[in-house]
């Protein structure tokens, strides 16, 4: 079975912009030409979709200030976490804090996953056969 690739949404620039602007340790917004909602995405991941529908401004400063990780770090830890495709990632700010929220396909089963955007830790695994998603026997799951 052959998965449908997803298009990508234009925020997968945001990412790209943000991460640029933290590794030159300068503010990017100084010349008034960016967008500062296209600062946090530094890698394109094909089959992808980014939704971020938080304020440019909100996104930006939590990203100064270390509440949000580029994408490229949190696809890395999913990677070592899970098995499987990423096919969606949202990034939502709840009560203060910023979740990164994923749907992931594996073996035809879509599963959802968060990940705390500061340190990615995972909070959340759900859907079905998820011992088959873990790629270490060190994470736990959690029966509903």
């Amino acid at each position: 079975m052959r998965a449908t690739v997803l298009p990508i949404s234009l925020t997968l620039s945001l990412f790209l912009l943000i991460t640029q602007a933290l590794a030159q340790e300068t503010s990017s917004l100084t010349d008034g030409n960016q967008d500062p909602h296209a600062i946090v995405n530094d890698v394109v991941k094909p089959g992808t979709e980014v939704d971020i529908d938080e304020d440019q401004d909100d996104v930006y400063e939590a990203v100064k200030n270390g509440k949000i990780r580029p994408f490229s770090e949190l696809y890395d830890e999913v990677e070592s976490d899970l098995y499987g495709r990423i096919i969606k990632v949202e990034l939502e700010e709840n009560d203060g804090e910023w979740i990164y929220e994923l749907k992931i396909i594996h073996d035809g089963t879509i599963v959802q996953a968060q990940y705390a955007a500061a340190t990615l830790e995972m909070r959340l695994l759900k859907g079905h056969n998820l011992k088959n998603v873990l790629k270490s026997a060190t994470l736990t799951v959690e029966s509903p």
